[in-house]
């Protein structure tokens, strides 16, 4: 008899690890890291364990979308659930049958996602004091397209069919600006999820906009 789909699953170590953290109440430092400081597990666990217990209140409130799935190892079924909505590449790797057991609720876990987080910017415009939208006051949300996967007019025809107004910024090539609203956070969540978009400062996008001008460019 070959071992069980939970124990091949390149998650299960990242699984064992939760467990131990959640069953003996210690911390992720503690566990992963032996008395003379030597990291007794993989990079990219640790990185897997880390990003679960970041998000553990929301994929909890995930977890009330799925209660039906009867999970024999809890510590899996989170990886797999982070890896799922909240991954990098919003997949899970290999089969098994948690895997299956999710990829049945997949839509409704997105769909809840959006909710979550669209309360969650609703509160934090709350808690400053931003109930309304003040231009004179308040940041912009800058969105980039990213090129490497997706094409820019299609994205931007996208975009503006679903978002105004919204507003191509005069110096950085690829970047709009839209207002930050718990609504047009929402709207963007498809083309994050599908990497198309990336949310981030206009001041972080001038490093690699200095490197295209070329060696012998007087950049001021």
């Amino acid at each position: 008899m070959g071992p069980s789909s939970s124990q091949t699953s390149p998650y299960a170590p990242a699984a064992k690890i939760l467990n131990q953290i959640w069953s003996q109440r210690k911390g992720l430092k503690s566990v992963v890291y032996s008395s003379k400081g030597e990291l007794q597990c993989s990079r990219s666990t640790f990185a897997q364990c880390s990003h679960v217990l970041e998000h553990k209140d929301t994929l909890d409130k995930l977890m009330e979308e799925i209660s039906s799935i009867q999970a024999k190892n809890e510590g899996l079924l989170y990886v797999l659930l982070y890896e799922l909505v909240l991954g990098p590449n919003r997949s899970i790797k290999g089969g098994g049958s948690l895997k299956r057991q999710l990829m049945v609720h997949h839509e409704k876990l997105r769909k809840k996602l959006k909710q979550i987080q669209k309360l969650e910017d609703e509160a934090s415009l709350k808690s400053r004091g931003e109930t309304k939208l003040i231009p004179s006051t308040t940041i912009p949300r800058y969105v980039r397209i990213n090129t490497l996967v997706a094409d820019r007019e299609s994205v931007l025809q996208e975009l503006q069919a679903t978002i105004k107004p919204i507003f191509v910024d005069e110096h950085v090539p690829d970047l709009f600006v839209v207002e930050p609203t718990p609504e047009n956070r929402g709207l963007l969540q498809d083309l994050l999820m599908s990497n198309k978009i990336i949310l981030q400062d206009k001041s972080s996008c001038f490093s690699a906009l200095c490197l295209m001008c070329g060696f012998d460019t007087e950049i001021v």
